[in-house]
Parts: C-alpha cells; sequence; structure tokens
C-alpha cells in the first residue's frame, strides 16, 4: 500500500555534504495533489496517486485497484534472493526495499554503485550500511555502528522510506516442525474422539437385558463408606438399595463409618445418623470396640459392629455397619477418632476376604463381622459379588440386576461400572457445567475402554466386583492386590498422590496389572445419582485431587505391560496422549482463544483444516446424546461448551499442577470444629517423637530380645450369636488382642451344619428387627494392647 506523502525527513537521516537542490533528472511526482513533496520524496520515487474526489476512501479505492486488505506484507526468504530487480536489506527480522536507493547511486555508464554520488542524501554511516550489506541481514552491523538509545531514531528515518514488510519466518524447519507437531496432535485427538464415538454407538442397540432366577440366587455386599454424610444423603442412599430389585435374602448392606465425625452444619455424628436411619441402638460407652490393624502413623484402630434388619413399607434390608471408633486414648484427645481415610475403610473389607480365602488368622473385627453376617444367615465364603456406592449416591432400582447380569454372561469380567448422573443438575451454575462432563465421561471414555476391556477407572461411586473366580480363587482380595493396595510405606510424592487422594484409580490399575487375562467393563444401562459440588470452591478441590490422582495413575497405567494392543496401535498410546493432554490443556485453550480473535478481529482468514477438525470434535460429542433422543442434554452441552471448557481445561490444570503436594481432601468433606479437632491421638505424637529424625552415628547398642507373645492354643471358629435379645453381646475372651482367634476357614457345608445344629433365634437374638443387634464385650473389658 503506498506511503503517505509529504513526510519531511529528520536532519540526522540526511547527508549534510549533498545539496538535494541540485539534483537533476528526476521525474516530478508534484501535483494538485501531491503538493507538500518534498525533495527527499522525490528523490526516492515516492508514488503519488492522483484519484477523483469521488474515488477517495475504501470504497473508492477498491474500486480503482480492486479487492484488497490492509495488513503486514510478510516476505519469503528465497523469493527476495531469487528476485534480480529488487534490492533489499533486512534488520531485526524487517525488510526494506532499498532498489530506487540504490538505483539512484549507480554510474549510469558502468552500472557499479558510486557511494560518493550526490544522490547519497542518507547519513554517511547508513549509506555504507546498505551497500556494504546489500541483499543480506544487516542487523548486527547496524546495531553496531549506532548506540542502543539512538537506533530507534535511524529505525524510523528507515521505515519511513524503505519498510516493505517482514521476512515470513513460518516455513522455517522450526516452525514447520511445529506446524507438523500441532496437526498430528490435533489428528490424533480427532481420531480417538472419532473411535470414542463409534464405540459408544456399539451400546445404543443392546439387546433386552433381564435377571433370571438362577443370576439372582448369588449373594451380593453392597459396601457404602461414610465419612461426614447427613440424615438425607444416607436416608436417600439406604432406600435406593433397599428398593433395587434383588432377592433381599441375598443381599446385605455393609456400611463403614470413617471415625466419630459430624459434618458441618449436622447436629448429631454420622455414626449416630446412621443408627438413626437404620434403626438400632447405639451406646459409645457400653458397646464392644474390636481391634484391628489399620494404616497410617497409629497402625491400630477400633471399631463397633452392629448388625440387623432395616423393614421399611413391606421391604427389608439386612445390613453390617462398622463405626470406626479410635483407641481409648485417641477418643479422649480427638475430635476425629477412628478416621483413617477411604481406602482404610475399604481394607477392613479386603482384608477380612484375603484371611477367610487363604485360611489367615482373623482379627477382632473380623470375627465380629463374621458373626454379624452369620446372624443374617450371609456367610463370607458365599458372598460372590461387593457393590460399592458412595453414601451420597442413590441407585436405580435395576442397577444392580443389569450389573450381575454382565457379570453373569461373561465370566472374563472382574469388575464393571455403570453411568453415574448428576443429581443436583440445577442448584447452581457449578452443578450445570458438570452435566455433561460426566455424561461424556462415561458415554465417550469409559464406553471406548470397555470394548477393549481396559476400563482405566472404576469410581468407588458405583462399582462392582467379582469377588472370586468360579474355581474359588480370590479376585479382587487376592494376595497380590490385598498387599500392594494395603501398603502403609507411602513416602514419596507421587504415591501419596496415587494412595491418599485416587484410591479407587489405584485399586482399578492393580487389577489391571495383576489380572490380564481378564476384563474391566462399563454398563451404560446401571444408572446412579451423585451429588455433585455446587460451590466453585469445592469443585475447584475435588478436581484437584481428581486431576493429581490421574496425572499419577498414568504413570503407573504406563507400567502395566499387560494392556492390549501392540506398539502405537495400543492402550498405553491413548494413555500417553490422555497424559499429554492434561499438560498442555491450557495452552490449547489460550491458542484456541487467540484463533478465535485472529478470525473474528483480525479478520485472517479461516484454517479450513482446523475448521473441520473442531467441527469433526464438537459434533462427535453432541451427536453421542442425540442418537439416544437426550435432547435435554442440548442446554447442557451449551453451559459446558461456554463456561465448563475454560473451568475444566485451563483454570483447573494451571490450579490443580500448583498445588500438587497438596494432600488434603479441601473443601470437598467439612466437618463441624471441635476442641482439640487438630490434636492427633497421643499414641501418633509417640510414635513419631520416638522415630529418629537422621541415621544414628556409631554401632547401635545391643539390646535384650524381648519376648514375642506366643500365638493361642486352641483355635475358636466364629460362633453363631446368643440368644440374649437385642442387647446380646459375646463373651469377653474373643474382644481382648492377646486371646484374637485364628478361625478355620470357614466353608459354606460347616456353616449350613453349625446353623443347622443352634437352635433358631428369635427375631430380636437375631437381629431380625430394626432395632438391630451389637457385637462384642462391654468396653470395661477391653484392654488396650500394642499388637494384633
Amino acid at each position: 500500500f503506498p506511503r503517505i506523502p509529504g513526510n519531511a525527513m529528520p536532519t540526522w537521516c540526511l547527508n549534510p555534504d549533498n545539496d538535494l537542490e541540485q539534483l537533476a533528472g528526476l521525474p516530478d511526482f508534484t501535483s494538485s495533489a501531491c503538493t507538500d513533496y518534498t525533495d527527499e520524496d522525490i528523490l526516492v520515487e515516492l508514488p503519488c496517486h492522483n484519484f477523483a474526489q469521488d474515488m477517495i476512501g475504501p470504497t473508492g479505492m477498491e474500486r480503482y485497484m480492486g479487492p484488497y486488505r490492509r495488513g503486514t506484507l510478510a516476505h519469503h526468504g528465497p523469493d527476495l534472493r531469487d528476485d534480480p530487480f529488487t534490492e533489499w536489506i533486512i534488520i531485526n527480522k524487517v525488510v526494506y526495499n532499498v532498489t530506487s536507493y540504490v538505483r539512484a547511486l549507480k554510474d549510469p555508464r558502468t552500472f557499479r554503485i558510486n557511494k560518493n554520488s550526490p544522490n547519497a542524501f542518507l547519513a554517511p554511516k547508513m549509506s555504507n550500511m546498505i551497500i556494504n550489506k546489500l541483499n543480506q541481514d544487516a542487523t548486527e552491523v547496524f546495531e553496531s555502528i549506532y548506540a542502543p538509545e539512538v537506533v530507534g531514531n535511524y529505525l524510523q528515518c528507515l521505515d519511513a522510506l524503505y519498510y516493505a514488510g517482514v521476512i515470513d519466518y513460518r516455513d522455517s524447519p522450526f516452525c514447520f516442525a511445529l506446524l507438523i507437531s500441532m496437526y498430528v496432535m490435533l489428528i490424533l485427538v480427532v481420531l480417538i474422539l472419532t473411535l470414542q464415538f463409534v464405540c459408544s454407538l456399539l451400546y445404543v442397540a443392546r439387546g433386552t437385558r433381564t435377571l433370571t432366577k438362577d443370576m439372582a440366587k448369588n449373594q451380593v455386599m453392597v459396601m457404602v463408606p461414610c465419612y461426614n454424610e447427613g440424615d438425607t444423603e444416607l436416608r436417600k442412599t439406604i432406600k435406593s438399595v433397599m428398593e433395587t430389585e434383588y432377592p433381599e435374602e441375598n443381599k446385605v448392606l455393609f456400611v463403614v463409618a470413617d471415625g466419630m465425625l459430624t459434618g458441618k452444619g449436622e447436629t448429631v455424628s454420622t455414626p449416630e445418623t446412621i443408627a438413626n436411619v437404620l434403626g438400632y441402638e447405639m451406646d459409645k460407652q457400653r458397646d464392644a470396640a474390636h481391634l484391628y490393624k489399620s494404616i497410617g502413623l497409629t497402625e491400630r484402630n477400633r471399631a463397633f459392629v452392629y448388625h440387623g434388619v432395616h423393614k421399611k413399607r413391606g421391604r427389608e434390608l439386612k445390613y453390617v455397619v462398622v463405626v470406626k471408633c479410635g483407641t481409648t486414648s485417641e477418643r479422649a484427645t480427638s475430635a476425629r477418632a477412628g478416621n483413617r481415610g477411604k481406602r482404610d475403610s475399604q481394607l477392613i473389607l479386603l482384608g477380612c476376604l484375603n484371611r477367610i480365602s487363604y485360611g489367615r488368622e482373623l482379627c477382632e473385627l473380623d470375627v465380629a463381622i463374621c458373626r454379624a453376617l452369620n446372624a443374617l444367615d450371609i456367610s463370607m465364603e458365599e458372598l460372590k459379588y461387593l457393590m460399592t456406592i458412595d453414601a451420597d449416591t442413590r441407585v436405580h432400582k435395576d442397577s444392580m440386576g443389569q450389573m450381575i447380569f454382565s457379570l453373569q454372561k461373561n465370566e472374563s469380567i472382574l469388575a464393571l461400572c455403570g453411568e453415574t448422573r448428576v443429581d443436583n443438575k440445577a442448584q447452581s451454575w457449578v452443578t450445570m457445567v458438570q452435566v455433561y462432563e460426566y455424561y461424556s465421561s462415561h458415554h465417550l471414555k469409559k464406553a471406548f475402554e470397555s470394548v477393549f476391556g481396559c476400563v482405566t477407572c472404576l469410581p468407588g461411586c458405583f462399582t462392582m466386583y467379582r469377588i472370586k473366580a468360579e474355581d474359588d480363587r480370590p479376585l479382587i482380595a487376592c494376595d497380590y492386590v490385598y498387599g500392594e493396595y494395603s501398603r502403609n510405606d507411602i513416602e514419596s510424592l507421587h504415591e501419596k498422590n496415587l494412595y491418599h487422594l485416587g484410591e479407587d484409580r489405584m485399586l482399578t490399575t492393580l487389577l489391571l496389572k495383576h489380572f490380564p487375562d481378564m476384563k474391566l467393563s462399563f454398563v451404560p444401562s446401571a444408572i446412579c445419582w451423585t451429588i455433585v459440588p455446587h460451590t466453585f470452591k469445592i469443585l475447584m478441590s475435588q478436581r484437584r485431587r481428581w486431576i493429581n490422582s490421574t496425572f499419577h495413575n498414568m504413570w503407573e497405567l504406563l507400567k502395566v505391560n499387560t494392556m492390549c494392543g501392540i506398539c502405537v496401535c495400543s492402550m498405553k498410546t491413548i494413555v500417553i496422549a490422555d497424559m499429554m493432554s492434561v499438560m498442555i490443556l491450557p495452552a490449547s485453550v489460550v491458542y484456541a482463544v487467540y484463533f478465535v480473535y485472529l478470525v473474528l478481529v483480525e479478520g485472517e482468514p479461516m484454517s479450513q483444516t482446523l475448521l473441520m477438525i473442531y467441527a469433526i470434535t464438537i459434533g462427535c460429542q453432541v451427536v453421542v446424546f442425540l442418537v439416544r433422543s437426550r435432547f435435554d442434554y442440548i442446554f447442557w452441552f451449551i453451559a459446558y461448551f461456554v463456561l465448563g471448557i475454560p473451568l475444566f481445561y485451563f483454570l483447573m490444570p494451571i490450579y490443580a499442577f500448583w498445588n500438587m503436594d497438596d494432600l488434603s481432601w479441601g473443601s470437598t468433606r467439612q466437618v463441624s470444629a471441635k476442641p482439640d479437632a487438630g490434636k492427633p491421638p497421643p499414641d501418633t505424637i509417640k510414635k513419631a517423637a520416638s522415630k529418629p529424625k537422621g541415621k544414628p552415628k556409631g554401632k547401635p547398642k545391643a539390646t535384650k530380645p524381648t519376648k514375642k507373645a506366643e500365638p493361642p492354643k486352641k483355635k475358636v471358629a466364629p460362633p453363631a450369636e446368643k440368644k440374649n435379645g437385642s442387647r446380646a453381646r459375646s463373651g469377653g475372651s474373643e474382644a481382648s488382642a492377646s486371646a484374637s482367634s485364628k478361625a478355620p476357614r470357614p466353608n459354606p457345608d460347616q456353616d449350613r451344619r453349625r446353623r443347622a445344629s443352634t437352635s433358631r433365634p428369635t427375631s430380636a437374638a437375631a437381629g431380625r428387627s430394626s432395632r438391630g443387634n451389637r457385637s462384642g464385650t462391654p468396653m470395661s473389658a477391653i484392654e488396650e494392647t500394642s499388637e494384633i
């Protein structure tokens, strides 16, 4: 585009030795429209467009010149070098067309450049630089002849006279490599998303799944770990389990309360709320507390055990409740007595199954749990499936049947999960942006992974495990899985993110690692609803845990050599792509925003390739719910696309990585403040203080060996419940740690013979009432011990 004429050059740009008025042979560019031309403008052959008055402005200019665009002209380096009619120099990647100046310096007879020509009107240093660095990069010379404080002044002279654009570095090897890598990543993402879309369609037209009577004969345990949930959440969860369409005699509810905690805003503790919902009595002073080995600094804990049958509206639900209450000293000093975390709650049941499967010695708590199950006519040996749900989750009435149907039809399935939906969709804008995210994570990602039998995350809020194989081989509680999952030597940041924040993902990884011949699947017909965070603060706290645990768990997945596929066409490629996407998501959002800005604001032409890629990305996600006639998800998708993408793809990954060393649960689950809430139990302080901080110097002193406790000589099996009413308790010998009996491996035949030989307890004695039953000895009869 032509320069604006009439700009007088500053004196420092000109050569004071030459008289510009004596220049001859120059074309006359002056006219009625160019009366302000200076001698310098004439010398450099500055063009003057004398347009008619009716052609002034963008419209007239376009009529005269044709369609045009204003912008920075980019010059391709090879094109400049191959042009024999153009003279140029480059300073700081800016191209200056000095053809007119060089032509004025040439001798008309020899065509050689005369640096002393009277036409050399530029300052001597600048003129010599142009002549010596002609058709080259003159940046280094230019910066060497002028001081930094005056460089800008001389660049203004060159810009006003000879500016022609910039060097196009988009075709450089570095930029070309970046461009190729960007398109490879985008194509990979589109390919994965397309495969996920196709796999999701495989679950649309599935046949009728009806549970037969033979399938309904298998005994199922529904485990619900609790922390600080209130009355409303617990009633809803227990009610949904009771209303599931599965025989009442073959399902049992197993609730584990993680400590004597009271949720924020609640008036009673969670264990007391559970007792009120199920209808049994709870006496913390008189009820027996059974010892077991826990995880954490305090490697011992105690728990109450209650059992019974919850009756409501003609329905019955067998239940066993384990309340972790802590040691005696812990209950006296800490407001979080008994709290050891969700993984410890899971290990209570997995440890019991492990010891029974391998015929090992049972701890006190194991004996109490077995006794409670026996009173409900359920044996640990006969349990075949374990269903886990969260305490704020309600399940659909046929979800249990749908899961068991899949496990029965395919014996190679080790575990499976269903679809988790948002229960509080419209509570706030924070819950709205999560609705479609939950939907896509199941019907795209989990459906894709399920086709290959490698679901990488079985959520603890809604999953069913196969406890043992057809040949009675333990699965979920085998030594390999239980041994690694019950580790108590978690020291590195990587391991803490795995075991403290992402226990569900870590358990899934262990199943993939140790059972390569079995599958982890997804059943979309099994549905549950859960309560999601409704405030921004709680959501950030939850996603910090999820993102960090997911990222660290992906490193563990890369170590699993038995994942399906070969080389690039394998699930490991998907894991690597997921890991890279987590790291580059913020940069991708910035690039997408910049791309939209260039198109809408700057008017840059839109790349057809990028437009097609983004169209496929968005289209696949929309069609997923349209083919299922879920038209209500159009609104949730718009909310997710407008508010969720900046939140989940930009802000949260940055926040999570910045706080990767934060291993707390944050604001996700808050408890009410009580005195001494932050004070650890004295045995924890004692153990931490006694542990040396560094390596001791010198040789250790010899000490006398301590005498180990002798194992009990007599092995006692878990006895049947006595007929002492709803407040029946067992003898004191089973309650103390030193007298913890080593029970032989039970089997169904022995259990049936034992129950047949014992008089059938009454409904009150066996806990067949909503009041429940307590197991164990009074607290006064229990003596705290240091070993199990």
